[in-house]
């Protein structure tokens, strides 16, 4: 499948139920959310420390078989305006690069605003340590940024 342009464009090369993965990419990490298996609700799963893109592109493509992952949804950093910056464009290389190691998976890039806010505020209600908090913002935010694509799939 290629690189989806529009998110309806990814529903259409996607089939109908199956898991999808959520990437919210940084300069040290990868939050990774996953769906259920209807392709309904996003889950935080795990974050990732980033190495080398070698490194990198092995983990990510054990992850994605061993989940059955049928679609990826990477978050796209654009200015709160909603322009481009040079942060999209180490995001668009980093989707590049990851359809060459799954090139059949339709990929499409959603906007990520304000999902890494939305993710800060949830964990501050919680009572995990500020280091477990920061471990967790990315993964957070990769499931906020899933399940906004996933609820326009179901309208």
């Amino acid at each position: 499948m290629p690189f989806c342009l529009c998110i309806p464009s990814f529903w259409q090369n996607c089939s109908e139920e199956g898991r999808f993965l959520g990437i919210d990419v940084g300069k040290k990490t990868l939050g990774l959310s996953l769906s259920d298996t209807r392709g309904v609700v996003a889950t935080p799963f795990t974050t990732i420390l980033r190495k080398k893109w070698s490194h990198d592109q092995k983990v990510l493509h054990a992850f994605i078989e061993k989940e059955n992952v049928q679609g990826i949804v990477v978050g796209l950093p654009l200015t709160f305006a909603g322009k481009r910056n040079t942060q999209c464009q180490s995001v668009r290389d980093f989707s590049k690069n990851l359809l060459r190691i799954v090139p059949l998976l339709p990929l499409v890039e959603a906007d990520e605003r304000f999902s890494t806010i939305v993710a800060k505020r949830i964990l501050s209600e919680t009572s995990f340590s500020f280091a477990k908090r920061k471990q967790k913002t990315h993964e957070i935010a990769a499931a906020y940024i899933l399940q906004g694509v996933l609820n326009q799939r179901a309208r």
